[in-house]
């Protein structure tokens, strides 16, 4: 009796040790859900918060650049003696239409046009500023004179790009006029002689002879 004795509490508490570590299992089963529950419930709502700032800011999800000039360099097409003509390739905008681009034209008497856009707005003085255009046209200036050309493109947004700096000069179209029309001479003498045919053939062939 003794010995069955001992095997029913040997097993009973073999039981109880069994439930003992299925209750623990469970327990860190439980844990490890609950962790992993909160971790991606975390992580969702970051990305619906990233995706709220990037909707609210108006991005789409795109990023913003500046408007993209293909072609930075600019040429002086036509000068006349007040007004220089500037033509450039338009730009390229990944938000916006070609044709909401627009374009400011910058000039200076002096060659400090060569820095950043704020510095190009601040050294220049704004000749001309049109919507969709590929050239631009600056005038009231001296004849003869030299000045620097700077193009900024911006969209509607604010964002801006700059072309080249170049530099062109007025031309005087102006044809020179005469105070005095009339023509005087004075001290001439008029004078005449023969000439023998050996003059004649010889100067015949080379007009360049002076007859004397």
């Amino acid at each position: 009796m003794a010995l069955d004795s001992n095997i029913l509490s040997n097993r009973a508490r073999d039981e109880k040790a069994l439930a003992d570590i299925e209750n623990i299992t469970f327990t860190v089963e439980d844990d490890v859900n609950q962790f992993k529950n909160l971790a991606l419930s975390e992580i969702e709502q970051a990305k619906n918060a990233a995706i709220d700032e990037i909707n609210n800011s108006g991005g789409g999800g795109t990023v913003i650049q500046n408007p993209i000039i293909s072609d930075p360099s600019i040429q002086v097409a036509q000068s006349d003696e007040d007004s220089i003509r500037i033509d450039y390739t338009i730009a390229l905008d990944n938000q916006e239409a070609q044709a909401d681009l627009i374009y400011s034209l910058y000039v200076s008497d002096t060659n400090n046009l060569n820095g950043t856009i704020a510095e190009v707005e601040a050294n220049g003085s704004l000749a001309s500023q049109q919507q969709n255009v590929s050239s631009l046209i600056a005038s009231n200036f001296n004849v003869e004179q030299i000045y620097y050309f700077c193009v900024i493109v911006e969209d509607l947004d604010g964002n801006k790009s700059r072309y080249n700096t170049i530099s062109g000069s007025t031309t005087d179209l102006t044809a020179p006029t005469l105070t005095n029309n009339s023509i005087s001479f004075t001290n001439i003498a008029l004078w005449h002689r023969a000439v023998t045919p050996t003059e004649v053939s010889n100067w015949s062939s080379n007009p360049d002879i002076v007859l004397s």
